[in-house]
């Protein structure tokens, strides 16, 4: 396999790889918005409406209410600590510890690996001139 073709094939490997992870990209992303929406505007409307009530509510509501109402109150901590992480890794990586932990890690991930480490097992084959010799018994 020439190099060009090897490189065209990462390319177009890489490309497919992309391009089917950028839906469910944007649908994560969707969800993730709607429960930030649900989670600081719609629970605490009917946090509201059951206190109203006065009644016994499920285990479950109550765990509901109790997160929406930690979100709405530290939703700036929540935020910067992820902002912090984010960028922290980021930086991490570009570490030569972090670039080495990172791509070890990637490794282990089935569709990164299957991605990145056989097609370059193909170009890093050395031609051997026993190749084409007889197979002895």
């Amino acid at each position: 396999m020439q190099l060009s073709e090897y490189l065209e094939l990462e390319k177009t490997t890489r490309d497919s790889i992309k391009s089917a992870l950028r839906y469910p990209t944007i649908v994560i992303v969707a969800i993730a918005a709607a429960i930030a929406i649900i989670n600081l505007k719609v629970i605490p409307v009917f946090a509201k409406v059951f206190a109203g009530f006065h009644a016994e509510l499920p285990t479950a509501t109550k765990i509901l209410i109790a997160t929406s109402n930690f979100t709405v109150s530290y939703w700036y901590i929540m935020l910067g600590t992820l902002l912090i992480t984010v960028f922290g890794v980021r930086a991490y990586i570009k570490t030569d510890a972090g670039r080495y932990r990172w791509g070890k890690a990637k490794l282990r991930l089935p569709i990164v690996a299957a991605s990145s480490c056989e097609p370059r097992y193909r170009v890093m084959r050395v031609p051997s001139p026993w190749r084409h010799a007889p197979a002895y018994p």
